[in-house]
Parts: C-alpha cells; structure tokens; sequence
C-alpha cells in the first residue's frame, strides 16, 4: 500500500489506518494487563504520619506497611512498602520508589474461615539493613501461615484476615481504595519467571 499524495491511496486514509492500528495494540496490551479485585487487597494497619520537612497545614501523609492481594487463581502476593495520602478523604498511593519487598506464593482455603499461606520474598528493592547484615540470597526460603478470615464473604474474603506465625499479621480491607501503581504488572512477571517449566 503507498500512501502519497501522488500514490494510490490518500493520505488521511492512511493516517487513519495507522491511528486504528495503534489503538488496536494498545487496548490489546491493556487487556494482558492482570486485573485486581479490590475486594481482595488487605493492608496491614497505617499508621499516617506528616511527610517530613512539611507545615502542619500540609494534607499529604505517608505511612509504611504491607498490602497483600490474594487472587482468586489462589495466588498470593504481598509488598511492604510505604504509601502516600495526599487528603484524609482521598485514595491511598502504593509508593514503589522508596523501596520495597515483594512476597509471592500461594493460598488456599481450609476450612469455611481459615487458609493457609505459603510464600517467599522474591524481589527487593533499595532496602535498608542494619551494618554488617549480609543481604539473603532470593528467591527466600518458603515461609507458611495458617490465617484465620473474620466474617468470611464470597464478595470480599473477609473482614479482616488473622495469622499467625511470626510477629502475627493482621491484614484488613483498607479504609480507601488503593492505587496500585505497577505492582500488577511486576507481580504478574514475577509469576511468570517463578513458574515451573
């Protein structure tokens, strides 16, 4: 096909082809992208402080945490990490910048109101460790918990998810919706790049 204003085809009609083309590949690219259900992402209690340096009048807030997701394929994926507010009201920011850690695994339900997790970190990036501490080597060795579900739903899992293990861990819907930046995607590569073969 040549597109000129000499050729056989015009050129608008050529730029239009193009434009459809790109669309194509980008909706095609979107949908590859792994959905999350958000009644499926816990955060482990935040604690909101002021961002340092900032007046007292400044709305943004940062806190440090852990939010899990647990698919409904059975797996499960968990970051610690911090995470930014910029008002009260507003959505919660997963910040992936200032570092984090990343545990991937799988789940499974028990009984009516408990599930087991079995995970290992798998990625890390730019976090800080005590002098004279060696960094572990990854993928980290398998670590399980038996978790018990407040108030088990079939919409939303639970109120709020109880482990043991551990320090414990309490994971419980966050108060806000959560912008996941790209941990879904980093997630779903990492799913990929663990898988047997």
């Amino acid at each position: 096909m040549v597109c000129s204003r000499n050729g056989t085809r015009p050129v608008s009609f050529c730029m239009k082809t193009f434009l459809c083309f790109g669309l194509l590949l980008a909706s095609a690219a979107r949908a590859q992208e792994p959905k999350v259900d958000p009644n499926r992402v816990f955060t482990t209690q935040l604690h909101w402080e002021r961002v340092g340096g900032a007046p007292r009048s400044a709305t943004d807030r940062w806190a440090s945490g852990s939010l899990a997701i647990l698919y409904r394929d059975g797996t499960y994926a968990a970051v610690t990490a911090s995470f930014r507010r910029i008002a009260k009201d507003a959505p919660i920011s997963l910040s992936l910048n200032e570092g984090y850690v990343i545990r991937l695994g799988t789940w499974t339900k028990t009984d009516d109101n408990m599930i087991r997790i079995e995970s290992r970190e798998v990625a890390r990036d730019a976090v800080v460790q005590r002098a004279g501490d060696a960094e572990a080597p990854l993928p980290g060795p398998v670590s399980a918990r038996t978790c018990r579900l407040d108030k088990p739903s079939v919409e939303h899992l639970s109120d709020a998810i109880h482990c043991n293990g551990g320090n414990g861990l309490t994971l419980t819907p966050p108060d806000a919706p959560v912008d996941l930046n790209d941990l879904p995607r980093i997630v779903d590569a990492l799913v990929k790049k663990t898988a047997p073969r």
